[in-house]
């Protein structure tokens, strides 16, 4: 069942390819680039395609990104679905969502999600 939902979400992503997010100090708006879901539960979410940094001394986020600076981080807890599949639902409408991270330089974590129909 995993490895069907990996693949689904493989899927999903590839059709977003030209999908930027705009990024500032608090967060990013925009449709995901790219969603990888690890078997652990971790998931990362690539505002941006390529190798574009997102945050730290090299780009414009507060926080650092995880996975060489690439990427927003969802650690496993409480709410991680909810925030998981509101990011595959943007990616799959193509509708703008915009993630809040924190405001200091640890690593790029979701504080929370918004989706808004246009």
């Amino acid at each position: 069942m995993k490895a069907a939902l990996l693949i689904f979400v493989s899927l999903i992503t590839a059709m977003s390819a030209s999908a930027n997010m705009e990024c500032n100090a608090v967060g990013c708006i925009g449709v995901p680039h790219r969603v990888l879901a690890y078997a652990n539960g971790i998931i990362n979410i690539y505002p941006n395609a390529g190798h574009t940094p997102i945050g730290g001394d090299s780009g414009p986020l507060q926080c650092l990104g995880v996975d060489n600076n690439k990427a927003i981080n969802l650690p496993t807890g409480e709410g991680q679905d909810r925030v998981y599949s509101t990011v595959l639902t943007a990616i799959t409408t193509k509708q703008p969502v915009f993630i809040r991270t924190p405001d200091n330089t640890g690593n790029c974590t979701v504080n929370y999600i918004s989706l808004t129909s246009e």
